[in-house]
């Protein structure tokens, strides 16, 4: 047997490793997106954020994810968010772009990452633990930095919005034009990203002013992007997968536009909603080829009721991406009936596609209060919340009651439908406009995105949310905001 002598270094070193002189160094880097949240009343926050974390010492992998949790939430948001969230950092997927990661670095001996090791295996990776407590004190946190630059300079978040439409495409490269007026045979599958100046402020959907002579700009402006990814069904459904069920299991959030939106317009609206609401997980635009026009309404009548059948098979794609995974609908205006009928088309498919619905919400809808009770037969004993949000100051909807002779479902005030099942809320006392249609408030009012974020992130009933007080009106009690 051959034997090989050890070098004089090898020696050395052992020599010194068993005098105590040296210690063995092991690194492991993770690179996360954060995502830290808290319901607490009067101190509600969701915030995504990169952060690096460095360990050194001992390897403890299989806990690296629930350490980080403690340690960023302590760190990072230590008075901000209750739980925090981590999964592997994809590019351009986890809060601003133009903002450097937040590193931190942990040192943990051999001794610890035995006593983390035993303390998180007790808890199923739960934290925090006596061990991690001490950990995420020593912790050394060197926060990320938004570049410098002049005011404005690269200044934007971009928000991913996942496209269904039925409009036919045509045929422009440019986001903003590639889907007209016309419908198609089949659907098109795909994302866009919408910008989010950083200077936002909630409830404003920030355009070009014309009077300005303002062009459309990206750090001004909620704008597409210049160009559409288009996906094929398969491939979509996996990306919407992939980030329903990251950083906590989010769900889905569909939204479906009104009367006179084009896909443009609906696609910034959509993220504007989303972004203000804080939605963290994936958001889904249903866009039907409205004609973007405040003259041809009895055609987007027509285009509403035809889509249904589209409407339905996206909600079949997103109630049965895996098991758990729940999906928030919100519908608006005109898009009421295009949810509606969807929907009663998907429960006649199948019958058990509701259990995945965890909220339907109908803001200021364009739907006469038959129709709706006829439809609504269909989802009696279904396992969603259904909210609507109703005003007796919104204008497109008291026309269109003029127009149809039928009290419509969107009509708030003292006559506000009041149906069993339903959480009838009159936002009349917060959507008076002197000089605007009063028709957009669930996107625009601070009041309606504050109670909206408690219902999609908490599921709250209206007697647990801020400034909802019952109000009894000649259909029955409902809800109204306290001034």
């Amino acid at each position: 047997m051959l034997f090989l002598a050890p070098s004089r270094t090898a020696w050395l070193y052992c020599f010194l490793a068993v005098a105590g002189w040296t210690s063995t160094v092991r690194a492991a880097s993770y690179d996360w997106c954060a995502l830290g949240e808290s319901f607490a009343r009067g101190r509600e926050f969701i915030q995504t954020r990169r952060v690096k974390v460095e360990l050194e010492g001992d390897s403890i992998a299989e806990f690296a994810a629930a350490l980080s949790e403690e340690v960023i939430r302590r760190q990072v948001w230590p008075k901000q968010a209750d739980r925090v969230f981590v999964t592997a950092y994809v590019d351009g997927e986890c809060g601003p772009k133009d903002r450097t990661p937040d590193t931190l670095l942990l040192k943990i001996s051999a001794e610890e990452a035995g006593q983390l090791r035993s303390e998180l295996q007790r808890r199923g990776g739960g934290a925090p633990t006596p061990a991690v407590n001490v950990v995420s004190e020593r912790a050394q946190l060197t926060p990320g930095q938004a570049p410098s630059g002049p005011p404005g300079a690269s200044r934007i978040n971009w928000l991913r919005i996942f496209y269904a439409t039925n409009r036919k495409p045509t045929g422009q490269t440019v986001a903003a034009t590639a889907f007209g007026t016309d419908d198609a045979e089949t659907i098109s599958w795909g994302s866009v990203d919408v910008s989010i100046p950083h200077e936002h402020k909630m409830g404003q959907l920030e355009s070009p002013a014309i009077w300005r002579l303002e062009w459309e700009d990206p750090t001004k402006h909620i704008a597409l992007a210049p160009r559409l990814n288009p996906l094929s069904p398969e491939r979509w459904r996996q990306e919407v997968l992939s980030r329903a069920t990251a950083m906590g299991r989010p769900g889905v959030l569909v939204f479906i536009h009104g009367y006179n939106v084009s896909f443009a317009n609906a696609a910034r609206r959509t993220a504007q909603f989303a972004y203000d609401t804080a939605f963290k997980g994936p958001t889904v635009l249903f866009s039907w080829p409205s004609d973007g026009n405040l003259i041809p309404y009895m055609r987007d009548e027509a285009d509403a009721f035809a889509a249904k059948r589209f409407m339905a098979d996206v909600l079949k794609t997103v109630t049965t991406l895996a098991p758990g995974v729940p999906v928030y609908v919100v519908a608006h205006s005109m898009g009421n009936r295009v949810m509606l009928h969807g929907y009663a088309e998907l429960l006649r498919r199948n019958p058990d596609a509701h259990q995945a619905i965890r909220q339907v919400v109908m803001a200021a809808p364009d739907v006469g209060q038959r129709e709706f009770k006829q439809v609504f037969k269909d989802f009696a004993g279904t396992k969603p919340r259904y909210t609507l949000y109703a005003s007796d100051q919104d204008v497109p909807v008291n026309v269109s009651e003029w127009l149809h002779g039928d009290r419509r479902l969107g009509n708030g005030g003292a006559n506000t439908a009041v149906f069993v099942g339903v959480d009838s809320i009159d936002a009349s006392a917060v959507t008076r406009e002197f000089f605007g249609l009063s028709h957009s408030y669930f996107g625009e009012s601070d009041t309606l995105l504050s109670d909206l974020f408690a219902l999609i992130h908490q599921g709250l009933p209206p007697d647990q949310r801020h400034r909802l007080k019952p109000t009894d009106g000649k259909q029955g009690r409902f809800w109204s905001f306290a001034p």
